[in-house]
């Protein structure tokens, strides 16, 4: 189980199966709650008749993050989706 040194708690993600690959991430942060863009970093592929997929680890839009969103906690919100959300790129849209 990991422990993080401040109040971060998962909520909700909004996507699945065949739409998985990016969406909201809802989090609680010390009671606040934030919404975060979630980006799958897998492709989807499809050669003839062969599906290629690679599933890779989850980004966030930085880009859309409101400016009193804490930055240096990212790679603590990244741990806490790769632990509720299944690793993006399902294939779903091939």
């Amino acid at each position: 189980m990991i422990h993080y040194p401040y109040d971060l708690e998962f909520v909700s993600y909004n996507r699945s199966f065949p739409n998985l690959c990016r969406g909201d991430f809802r989090i609680n942060l010390y009671g606040k709650e934030w919404v975060l863009k979630l980006q799958s970093g897998g492709t989807a592929t499809c050669y003839g008749a062969t599906e290629h997929i690679v599933r890779r680890p989850w980004t966030i839009y930085e880009d859309l993050l409101s400016d009193d969103f804490p930055r240096d906690l990212i790679p603590a919100v990244l741990l806490l989706a790769h632990k509720h959300v299944p690793m993006g790129c399902c294939g779903g849209c091939i």
